[in-house]
């Protein structure tokens, strides 16, 4: 899925799947994982009512299993979702309970609720930003991408990046988003990581980043994959009427 490698039909065998182990037998990992591919494709694919139910069955689920770490991971969710349908009164009342999941000082972080807590910094991060305080967003986006350092993650190390250039970008600091992003192509390039740089938020970052990369052997490969993502960009913005 990350790779966008996944048509419609391979998003719902990856749906069918979640399904399947929520059913018979799974753990906070794999539930954590599945979720967070099919909630991310549902936001960004414009599918609020998907992501309204695939978060109503992370509740369900850590109910039933008696998960609480998958309760917080739904809550952190959720609040995107909140923002993302602009119901901004919800959102506040819900940050106030995700905001305390995330840790202030990631010099003592618990490694088993490192998802968690990341989860609950990049969405207390995409709330803050939303309502005009940029300085708290990036000190969360900083601590998540701080705590995928320490847990040696770096695909979400990526997506951790991704939302420091999306802060910036919202306050028209583009030259600062555009160093933010730059790692993140650089790491995605090698993996061929693409579905986390969906949003038309990212392709405006994209697209003034590709004028500041010079095409040397170096940057050949994040080129090649930056006209990539920008052409995926522009089929998907053409299937819209």
């Amino acid at each position: 899925y990350w790779r966008g490698d996944l048509d419609t039909s391979g998003v719902e065998t990856l749906r069918r799947a979640l399904d399947h182990i929520r059913t018979h037998d799974g753990w906070f990992e794999s539930f954590a994982l599945g979720f967070d591919a099919l909630v991310h494709e549902a936001l960004f694919g414009d599918q609020p009512e998907q992501a309204a139910d695939l978060i109503e069955a992370m509740h369900a689920t850590a109910a039933e299993r008696g998960i609480a770490r998958l309760r917080h991971l739904a809550e952190a969710f959720e609040l995107r979702f909140l923002l993302r349908t602009d119901q901004m009164r919800a959102a506040a009342r819900l940050f106030e309970r995700v905001k305390t999941q995330a840790v202030e000082d990631t010099r003592y972080l618990y490694t088993p609720t490192w998802l968690i807590v990341f989860a609950a910094s990049l969405a207390c991060a995409e709330y803050l930003s939303r309502v005009g305080l940029p300085k708290d967003a990036m000190l969360y986006a900083s601590r998540a991408h701080d705590i995928t350092r320490r847990v040696d993650a770096p695909f979400f190390s990526l997506r951790a990046l991704l939302l420091k250039a999306r802060v910036q970008d919202a306050i028209r600091r583009r030259g600062d988003a555009i160093d933010a992003v730059l790692p993140a192509l650089k790491m995605a390039a090698s993996t061929e990581f693409r579905a986390p740089f969906r949003g038309t938020e990212t392709g405006r970052i994209l697209r003034a980043a590709r004028s500041r990369i010079r095409n040397d052997e170096q940057a050949l490969l994040m080129i090649t994959f930056l006209n990539d993502l920008l052409g995926r960009e522009r089929r998907d913005t053409q299937l819209l009427s």
